[in-house]
């Protein structure tokens, strides 16, 4: 919340770390989706896929965000 609402100047490296750490995270799971095979599936289909299509979905996490900050605005 703090990057949020935070000045920019002071954010900065924050914000970076974020960044990064939200691609980390994203190339770990494709990596681990990829070395379960058959496994991953669950993780795509039923409840668990119904559930995690949102989360990885840009229209639901990066455009609200946007939307805010300039909302918010410099």
């Amino acid at each position: 919340m703090t990057l949020v609402v935070g000045p920019v100047r002071e954010n900065t490296p924050a914000r970076c770390a974020a960044g990064l750490a939200a691609l980390a995270d994203t190339v770990v799971t494709k990596a681990d989706e990829r070395r379960l095979g058959a496994v991953a599936a669950t993780y795509q289909q039923g409840r668990a896929g119904t559930l995690l299509r949102p989360a990885q979905d840009p229209k639901c996490t990066v455009e609200p965000q946007r939307a805010r900050g300039e909302r918010r605005g410099p």
